[in-house]
């Protein structure tokens, strides 16, 4: 990919995927997973020669540019794919940053599959039923049939592959009673058991942790769960640091770095980095506002933890591109905020992140759906942007 960008993200997975700040449902228009600040996603409305429109799920057109170098992956297989692939009417999801003229320059799109989707949490299974938990709290039941496909990572799977605890991503028909009959259902499976599956981080297979070995194209990432991958790195692959927004290069990266690496997992189970971000040092906490008071902001995880952010006059806050203000944050918004845990759980923040997609919130830079890595500690991201939702953090 040879266009510069500011922003990246992924899930998607998934996912989730985030993915991810609630349940996305009520059809095609309605999976509001943009790849982060200038990402976009909804329905394809026209096909040009090196463009598409985007319809959003709030009725917003948005032109998208694309290229010889724009990577297509295909969700509903994990497999890549081609802008032919993409026409009127398919559901996209757009990995890319926004331009002055609000257009999307596309660096990775995610073809999802047709039909109804929800994401969440996953609260209970009887026998071929699925009842999962939105971030907002919501509780929704997946029904699968013989004919229904599981997929975790790259891999097949099946039922009984699914856990309590788990975050999953299901596409198919939305009921009248409020149930999805589901012909895809996408296992996350990063650090601390889940992670945004395929789709996600730039495709199947992202991974997020501590660096901790620096070789001749290569990096080792040490996930939350104590697994090191290997990392595959290239002229090619793209290096965003997260605080700044700003582009930087493979040499910004050392021994410690955190990082979300997007990219497709190899059969070796190593990575192959298309973009990494460089994420900034210390604690992490991601959710959704639900009260502001004075400086201090309180999140409510998707697992439904609160936790308070505490903002001083030495906070730097960015929405997309663009700086902002504790003004600028509003209740039902997602936030990614980085600092210092304290002893009563709050975070002293030094950056706020506001998510801005569709719908009020985005997955916030660096994840569809999500980037990689697992809810409730850990970097990563869970419903809804890279950085362990849940209430956990990154120490």
């Amino acid at each position: 990919m040879k266009q510069q960008a500011k922003w990246m993200i992924l899930l998607v997975v998934v996912i989730l995927l985030a993915t991810t700040t609630a349940v996305f449902a009520g059809g095609p228009g309605d999976h509001g997973r943009p790849s982060g600040p200038g990402g976009v996603s909804g329905k394809v409305t026209a096909v040009g020669t090196n463009t598409l429109t985007v319809l959003t799920a709030d009725g917003k057109s948005v032109t998208v540019k694309t290229s010889s170098s724009t990577k297509v992956e295909i969700l509903a297989t994990g497999a890549s794919g081609s802008l032919s692939d993409i026409v009127v009417g398919s559901q996209v999801e757009v990995h890319g940053p926004q331009n002055q003229d609000g257009s999307v320059t596309a660096e990775v799109i995610i073809l999802l599959p047709a039909g109804d989707e929800l994401h969440g949490r996953v609260t209970a299974i009887n026998d071929k039923t699925i009842t999962i938990q939105a971030p907002g709290g919501t509780s929704s039941t997946i029904v699968t049939t013989t004919s229904t496909t599981f997929r975790k990572g790259q891999d097949a799977a099946s039922l009984s592959d699914v856990a309590v605890g788990q975050e999953l991503r299901a596409f198919g028909a939305l009921q009248t009673d409020g149930s999805l009959t589901a012909t895809l259902v996408l296992i996350h499976e990063g650090p601390g058991g889940s992670d945004h599956g395929p789709g996600g981080p730039g495709g199947p297979g992202g991974v997020s942790g501590k660096v901790t070995a620096v070789g001749t194209d290569t990096l080792t990432v040490l996930t939350a769960d104590s697994k090191s991958v290997a990392v595959t790195t290239s002229s090619s692959t793209k290096v965003e640091i997260l605080d700044t927004g700003a582009s930087g290069s493979l040499s910004d990266i050392v021994v410690g770095s955190q990082v979300e690496v997007h990219g497709p997992q190899n059969q070796d189970g190593s990575v192959t980095a298309e973009v990494i971000i460089l994420l900034p040092a210390g604690d992490e906490l991601h959710g959704r506002v639900t009260a502001i008071n004075d400086k201090t902001i309180t999140i409510q995880a998707p697992g439904g933890t609160s936790s308070t952010i505490v903002t001083t006059t030495n906070t730097t806050f960015r929405k997309g591109q663009d700086a902002a203000s504790l003004s600028d944050v509003a209740v039902g918004q997602e936030l990614r905020a980085f600092g210092a845990l304290q002893t009563d759980g709050s975070l002293t923040a030094t950056l706020v992140l506001i998510h801005e997609g569709p719908g009020g919130s985005d997955h916030g830079p660096g994840g569809p759906g999500g980037g990689p890595g697992g809810p409730n500690g850990g970097p990563g991201v869970s419903n809804g942007g890279p950085g362990g939702s849940g209430g956990g953090g990154r120490h």
